[in-house]
């Protein structure tokens, strides 16, 4: 049997020291707008990302894009993506916009319960598009 991944949300340094500390398989994190913990106060900065790949070191980093994006923020999104890939494993996107611009960068995303998967046909298809994880 596959061991399950234990995932971790991690705000700042404090909490990504935390999940490290016990165990976590991996964290997710956001910066700034675009993730639906963006309220919270507490998300890292894109020039946080080299210091969090050098602190995860085996530990999986995802960085959350689940938000609702809006036409002009996309542009944002794109250079967020482009700046964040090589520091993460992985994108958490709900934005079928979102994803087209993963697809585009040949980078990796899951995807996230914000974007509403209910049945096996909805996985599927996004398994199609080339989600490597939906989270229900």
């Amino acid at each position: 049997m596959k061991r399950p991944e234990i995932l971790a949300p991690a705000g700042d340094f404090t909490c990504l020291k935390a999940a490290i500390d016990a165990g976590a398989d991996a964290v997710y994190f956001g910066l700034g707008t675009f993730n639906m913990r963006a309220r919270s106060g507490v998300n890292f900065k894109e020039s946080d990302l080299p210091e969090i790949a050098r602190r995860c070191g085996k530990v999986r980093r995802y960085l959350a894009l689940n938000a609702i994006m809006f036409e002009d923020e996309m542009e944002m999104v794109e250079n967020t993506i482009v700046a964040a890939q090589p520091y993460v494993d992985a994108f958490i996107v709900s934005d079928w916009g979102v994803i087209s611009l993963c697809k585009k960068h040949g980078a990796t995303f899951h995807v996230s319960t914000q974007m509403s998967t209910s049945n096996s046909e909805a996985v599927k298809f996004l398994v199609s598009q080339g989600a490597s994880r939906v989270v229900l």
